[in-house]
């Protein structure tokens, strides 16, 4: 029988798609065959005649063309021009002493346009200082195929998932307007090699500051005792667009002051004694303000200690 074997079945628009044809049991000493090749559904390429007699459809060199033969295989190429899955199909004819015979083949490929996607898996943008996830792929090629590669990131991308093509990237450094860097390279691994497909922008921000809590409470009238029995400050992430666990926040240190007396400076997240006597001493109609609230976000080594501008609590 017929047999084709294409050098892949996945082909760039532009790029040749090539096969081997050839007669899967032959004899070494036998002349070489005559290969023809169409494009299309191969039903449309070749017709059969009937008493095991076959023929091409239309006119040599225009509908379809003859495949050099070297050592009995056919070494068929084809240059592509549209993306999409394209049929071939095409005759070998192998003259023995009984006569002329005919056998039948037909074959696939997919052709695909560059077209190379990224995608954020939080809205449509990524933040510095974290592990942000994203999805890559081109259309008609595995994701395993697909690898990116970060320009504006301290480190290289991390595998989450190579079949589903994510990924987790961390930028260290912000773009934005028209003269933002590309972010992702994209190269896709085409019979053993990597080849750069495109370059995709993202939008590279900064984290808001978070949110800083006392007894899941950010102000407002509350007990001395629930108020001593929380006995520190927390930071919760204040972008929605990012899942709670992505990051994570510790208090450095803080001031507060009562109504009555001067301002203290707490170091750490956990209440001092100061502010513990403070507390237990309040009485209705007391206030206690902390303002001056310095944090460091975790897990990212260059992240340095910051304070909360402008924000203080009132309880």
């Amino acid at each position: 029988s017929a047999v084709s074997i294409p050098k892949s079945n996945f082909v760039l628009r532009g790029d040749s798609f090539s096969a081997e044809i050839f007669i899967s049991a032959n004899n070494k000493e036998a002349l070489d065959p005559e290969i023809w090749v169409g494009n299309g559904n191969p039903e449309e390429v070749y017709r059969e005649l009937g008493g095991d007699k076959y023929e091409m459809i239309g006119t040599e060199g225009v509908d379809y063309e003859v495949v050099r033969v070297q050592n009995g295989k056919g070494l068929y190429a084809f240059k592509t021009r549209t993306e999409g899955l394209k049929e071939y199909g095409g005759l070998i004819a192998m003259k023995s002493e009984s006569g002329t015979k005919f056998y039948p083949f037909s074959g696939e490929y997919n052709v695909a346009d560059v077209k190379p996607v990224v995608s954020p898996e939080w809205m449509n943008k990524v933040y510095i200082g974290l592990d942000n996830p994203i999805s890559v792929s081109i259309p008609g090629a595995a994701a395993s195929d697909v690898t990116p590669r970060c320009r504006n990131c301290s480190e290289a991308p991390k595998l989450i998932n190579k079949t589903l093509g994510q990924w987790s990237i961390r930028p260290n450094k912000l773009t934005s307007g028209d003269e933002a860097e590309p972010l992702i390279d994209l190269y896709l691994n085409v019979n053993g090699k990597s080849r750069l497909m495109g370059t995709k922008d993202l939008r590279v921000v900064e984290l808001q500051d978070p949110n800083p809590q006392v007894a899941k409470k950010r102000g407002g009238p509350i007990a001395s005792a629930v108020l001593l029995n929380s006995g520190k400050m927390i930071a919760k992430a204040s972008d929605k667009d990012i899942p709670s666990n992505a990051v994570s926040y510790k208090i450095i240190s803080f001031f507060w002051k009562p109504t009555k007396g001067l301002a203290k400076q707490n170091k750490g997240f956990r209440f001092d004694e100061d502010l513990k006597t403070e507390i237990s001493k309040m009485k209705a109609g007391e206030s206690i303000i902390f303002r001056k609230i310095v944090y460091k976000q975790l897990k990212c080594p260059t992240c340095k200690p910051e304070e909360i501008e402008g924000v203080q609590m009132a309880f």
